[in-house]
């Protein structure tokens, strides 16, 4: 009994734990790095397929503004009034690019959410920044603390 007690207590810690999960993620999504160069063939390749919307300048001006956010590292400054900030958020499921590198930021006592048609990627984005699910590519910072490397700590 005890040997059982032991076994059943160390599954349902790395269940919770979200190891298993883990586990099972890296066993059966082999993650695919794809060159740059091979990606960017791959997604005009989808978009000739598909016709993907020409990005608002807004929304390009906003991206640019998160990247070198990002790259100067002046998302940790003091003075900087974002606390949640999305850089290129990516992700592949075995190829399947379900979310695709969306970019955003908010600050205190805002609000947001995200719309689209069904199969936009919507919850698969609430799923990352929640570490439901892993990043495939992209970083998500919340009060400076980097989500991928510390989500236990978000």
């Amino acid at each position: 009994m005890i040997a059982q007690f032991v076994v059943q207590f160390t599954i349902l810690v790395a269940f919770d734990s979200g190891l298993i999960r883990l586990l099972i993620y890296r066993l059966f999504n082999k993650k695919r790095d794809i060159p740059e160069s091979e990606e960017i063939a791959e997604q005009l390749e989808m978009e000739r397929a598909y016709g993907d919307i020409k990005k608002d300048e807004d929304v390009v001006d906003e991206e640019r503004r998160i990247a070198e956010l990002v790259q100067s590292g002046e998302y940790k400054s003091a003075g900087n009034q974002e606390i949640f900030i999305v850089d290129g958020l990516t992700k592949y499921y075995s190829g399947f690019m379900a979310v695709k590198g969306i970019s955003f930021s908010m600050k205190q006592s805002e609000c947001f959410g995200l719309l689209g048609v069904n199969g936009a990627g919507k919850t698969t984005t609430f799923k990352m920044i929640t570490g439901d699910e892993t990043i495939t590519k992209g970083d998500a910072y919340l009060n400076k603390v980097d989500l991928k490397k510390n989500i236990e700590k978000v």
